[in-house]
């Protein structure tokens, strides 16, 4: 709000986040009354539109440019970066989204105390879908795009104690090729082998055909 009032910022103006518990009314896309009272107290006179995530604002307010992003090139060029980015996000889930990422919904409820998740790639991006572009600035776009990682593999750390006792439940998990038991430090690695389908949002500069940013929307373990 201080950006806004000290540069004289006009026109309409999205507000993005994920953290909707701070920012937005429960359930809603919809400021909280508080941040609502503060916007009003500060004298600001823009719209401010409140978004989600990346994906939803590119979605609803962007204008769109066809055919500005060569399918191939977008593949060829970006290989490693999005399988480093796919890599790092599969790392990082835990809770509920684990949950969902292995379509198992009651996976957290089960094996609540994840110890860590080890995962690479070995064959990469394959049949990318480009379903718009748009502009950010003069030579940097966002495209929405949709495509798969094959060849993904991860490991899953456990107490070999959750292990014991819930074997059956584990034995059953899609996707799992292997399980190892290390008495010696009490940990049981769970390997899965598979593929993932993504939906992001990437930021792309048309003038050196590289990706600066990826903003996962989806991700489907298949």
């Amino acid at each position: 709000m201080k950006h806004i009032k000290d540069n004289k910022i006009e026109g309409e103006i999205a507000f993005i986040t994920a953290n909707s518990s701070d920012f937005f009314s429960k359930n809603e896309v919809k400021f909280h009354p508080t941040l609502k009272e503060d916007i009003k107290n500060q004298g600001i006179k823009n719209k401010i539109v409140p978004y989600n995530s990346l994906y939803s604002f590119l979605e609803k307010s962007v204008n769109k440019i066809e055919n500005s992003i060569n399918k191939q090139e977008f593949l060829d060029d970006n290989d490693s970066y999005l399988m480093d980015k796919t890599v790092k996000f599969v790392e990082g889930l835990s809770g509920t989204n684990l949950a969902k990422f292995l379509d198992t919904p009651n996976f957290h409820t089960k094996l609540p105390n994840i110890k860590e998740i080890q995962a690479e790639i070995f064959e990469g991006i394959e049949d990318p879908e480009i379903h718009s572009v748009h502009e950010l600035s003069k030579d940097i776009v966002y495209v929405d795009s949709l495509f798969e990682m094959r060849g993904l593999t991860f490991n899953i750390l456990i107490d070999i104690n959750d292990y014991r006792t819930n074997k059956d439940f584990i034995d059953n998990l899609y996707g799992l090729y292997d399980i190892e038991l290390d008495t010696e430090n009490d940990i049981a690695t769970l390997g899965f082998c598979g593929k993932v389908s993504i939906k992001a949002a990437v930021e792309y500069n048309l003038k050196t055909n590289n990706i600066s940013d990826l903003s996962i929307e989806e991700i489907y373990f298949a």
